[in-house]
């Protein structure tokens, strides 16, 4: 194995204490951070991504860092692990638009279910939902399966599958575990290349969760 680089295992991509089905690719060792930042494509943005971005505006972003429409949907089935907050996904079931207070396109019973867990006006802050409720631990391709299903928790992931665009390449991942996992690794090999600081912009982190 080259020196550079490692073969990483990445069980998990938001919760490190749960388990699920490993990936694995290659990827760049000695990479400079910036002090502080998270290590996604969110923060080579400058500021996380709104859960209520169409298509379009996903496509913008991701496209702006030279990543594809297939590579941005590849992606995006990193949320079939992770949780979230109920106050990322409330207007979907109760201020959606003024016609519609919950939104046409979220399965009614998903949604009933999401409401007891996030009551209007009574929700807990703590209180998380996970983002891919049938198999949280797993990274799989369950999280497609979901937004077939509509059953996607944010506006962002159910409109891969509302909109034609993309919504064939949510149905190619829901249909191929194997494919996307390779689709995935590549992908995230990409992001890792994106924006890379050099000389004296960041630092080499002894740990990589944290600032030196």
């Amino acid at each position: 194995m080259s020196s550079n680089r490692l073969l990483l295992r990445h069980p998990s991509l938001r919760r490190p204490r749960q388990r699920s089905h490993p990936q694995w690719w290659r990827h760049q060792l000695l990479r400079s951070f910036g002090t502080p930042r998270w290590y996604d494509l969110q923060s080579k943005r400058g500021s996380p991504e709104p859960p209520t971005l169409n298509v379009q505006q996903l496509q913008s972003s991701f496209s702006s860092k030279g990543l594809s429409l297939d590579e941005m949907v590849t992606l995006s089935g990193a949320h079939s692990i992770g949780v979230s907050h109920c106050s990322s996904f409330s207007n979907r079931l109760y201020s959606f638009n003024s016609t519609y207070p919950q939104d046409p396109s979220m399965d009614r019973g998903f949604a009933a279910f999401l409401k007891t867990k996030c009551p209007y006006g009574g929700s807990n802050a703590e209180t998380t939902v996970p983002l891919d409720v049938v198999s949280p631990n797993r990274l799989d391709v369950r999280y497609y399966k979901n937004l077939r299903n509509h059953k996607g928790l944010f506006t962002s992931d159910q409109s891969l599958w509302s909109d034609p665009s993309t919504a064939y390449i949510v149905k190619e991942n829901a249909n191929n575990h194997a494919e996307w996992a390779a689709k995935f690794g590549a992908a995230m090999v990409r992001m890792g290349s994106i924006q890379v600081l050099t000389g004296n912009q960041g630092e080499i982190r002894m740990n990589c969760r944290m600032v030196n």
